[in-house]
């Protein structure tokens, strides 16, 4: 809570973040705790110009999420990330990103929404043709 508190009152962001990254090295692994602060230092890292690293960090928060069971935040977290990717050339990783979300989307009941990942996901394997 104190790392929190500090944070908010900080004016350098990255610093902000940094300070979060140590406090969570410092908690057990694998609880709602860790994905909070890795959100939250993703998106301080990308508010501060580190676009690559805040979204890495919104990526572990997306599959630490996900490993908990909290599908929605994963999700979410998958999204925020998935169009700093695209045409970049990494087709893999975007491929991944459509089918994680397309599989949660799913799982969520939000059907609409999976289709559009998975034709996403399968025009992209059209287009290396």
């Amino acid at each position: 809570r104190a790392v929190v508190l500090h944070q908010a009152m900080w004016c350098d962001l990255k610093e902000a973040a940094l300070r979060l990254m140590k406090v969570n090295g410092d908690l057990p692994d694998n609880n709602l705790r860790n994905a909070l602060i890795l959100e939250q230092a993703g998106q301080l890292y990308y508010t501060c110009g580190a676009p690559r690293k805040g979204a890495f960090h919104l990526v572990l928060a997306g599959h630490t999420y996900n490993k908990l069971g909290f599908k929605r935040l994963a999700l979410f977290s998958y999204q925020a990330v998935v169009d700093l990717y695209i045409g970049k050339g990494w087709f893999h990783i975007t491929d991944h990103f459509h089918f994680t979300m397309a599989r949660q989307a799913f799982g969520l009941g939000l059907k609409d929404e999976s289709l559009s990942h998975f034709l996403k996901l399968l025009n992209s394997f059209a287009d290396a043709d």
